[in-house]
């Protein structure tokens, strides 16, 4: 008898994983489990499936997220649903540091994490937004250290300090003309803080904001946020790295830095796209 109930069994199997998967047409599946040779590429009928462990690329619109946690490792940024490993990484990466799970630590100039650009596929000179999460330990900054950048030559790049009594500065580097923003709001030393940085080149108006979130999700509100007509250009010579640290912009701050959810889009004053 029991042969029979297990012959049976098999035979209706495979019908009852069709019926599970056409009821989730349309629809994406993640799960807590790990599926067998499934990754975070594979689909069933056309379902984008998320295995457990580690975590995958964040949605929505960003053009790149990093947020220390991907499974694929600690360095694997996403440019859309693709992952990427660093090209360079010289600071730290633990929970120790992190928000939400994984941070990325720096202390000194030249400790950073990095990945390459092509094209634009990740950061475009001329218009975008970047996010980000910063904690300032040990009583908070004493110099100015680069926490984001983006560059590829000399004489063009982009890059953001958290300064001396916790200020921010957002600053843009077109054709050896430099120009920056610097809020009136500040970072609350052991406390992480959200703090953003936005430009577009060729615009008549304001072209260039930094801003501190105070902790809503309204975002580029008055009073937290600096914005300025700069007459920004398109770089003469294109992004070719991104990343957090300071490698290029010759801040010399060693204090200790803690940056989590670091995110970039190709708008100006793009909403933040990650959790709170």
């Amino acid at each position: 008898m029991k042969k029979y109930l297990l012959l049976a069994v098999l035979l209706l199997l495979p019908f009852t994983l069709n019926a599970d998967v056409d009821t989730l047409e349309g629809e994406e599946l993640t799960t807590s489990a790990n599926i067998e040779g499934v990754t975070t590429t594979d689909t069933i009928e056309g379902q984008v499936v998320t295995a457990g462990g580690g975590g995958g690329c964040p949605s929505g619109t960003d053009a790149f997220a990093w947020n220390g946690d991907h499974e694929s490792g600690s360095d694997y940024g996403c440019e859309g649903a693709t992952p990427e490993q660093a090209s360079s990484n010289t600071g730290t990466i633990h929970a120790d540091y992190g928000r939400t799970g994984n941070g990325f630590m720096f202390t000194n100039p030249n400790e950073y994490l990095e990945w390459a650009v092509t094209a634009d596929d990740k950061i475009d000179d001329e218009i975008g937004t970047v996010w980000f999460w910063v904690y300032t330990p040990n009583g908070g900054l004493l110099g100015n250290n680069a926490a984001f950048e983006a560059y590829g030559a000399s004489a063009d790049k982009l890059w953001f300090q958290v300064q001396g009594v916790e200020r921010i500065r957002n600053y843009v580097k077109h054709n050896n003309t430099e120009d920056s923003v610097y809020p009136a709001m500040t970072i609350t030393p052991e406390t992480w803080t959200l703090v953003g940085m936005s430009w577009r080149a060729s615009e008549a108006g304001l072209d260039l904001a930094g801003t501190v979130n105070d902790g809503d999700t309204t975002y580029w509100e008055a009073g937290e946020t600096l914005e300025e007509d700069d007459d920004l250009t398109a770089f003469g010579n294109a992004i070719s790295v991104t990343g957090l640290g300071e490698h290029n912009s010759a801040s010399t701050g060693t204090d200790e830095v803690w940056i989590d959810d670091f995110y970039i889009l190709k708008t100006y004053k793009a909403d933040y796209p990650g959790p709170e």
